[in-house]
């Protein structure tokens, strides 16, 4: 999990995924944004007409041991925009290893 990881620029958290990864873990492609999330890139302002959810987990909503894409929130974000009710971005903001 270190190569996934780097010590935290918050002094509330222990540690944050690296940004800008493109590797295999657990035999799957994980990549990470600019920001560091599990997830492609985001404007930082949300576009007029677009919600946002934005999910904040453990290994289990980082998608341990799936592919990009594979993740639930990434499904999530796949079923909304194909149901078309609203325009919608799901942010995979999870980090493994944190937990309540």
């Amino acid at each position: 999990m270190h190569v996934l990881i780097q010590p935290s620029r918050f002094p509330e958290l222990v540690y944050e995924l690296r940004p800008g990864l493109d590797l295999r873990f657990r035999g799957q492609r994980v990549t990470t944004s600019s920001a560091g999330f599990r997830d492609r890139e985001y404007r930082r302002v949300k576009p007029p007409g677009v919600r946002r959810i934005v999910g904040i987990g453990d290994s289990v909503m980082f998608g341990w041991g799936v592919a990009d894409g594979e993740d639930y929130l990434a499904l999530l974000e796949e079923r909304l925009q194909r149901e078309g009710r609203d325009r919608v971005e799901v942010i995979n903001a999870a980090v493994p290893g944190y937990n309540g």
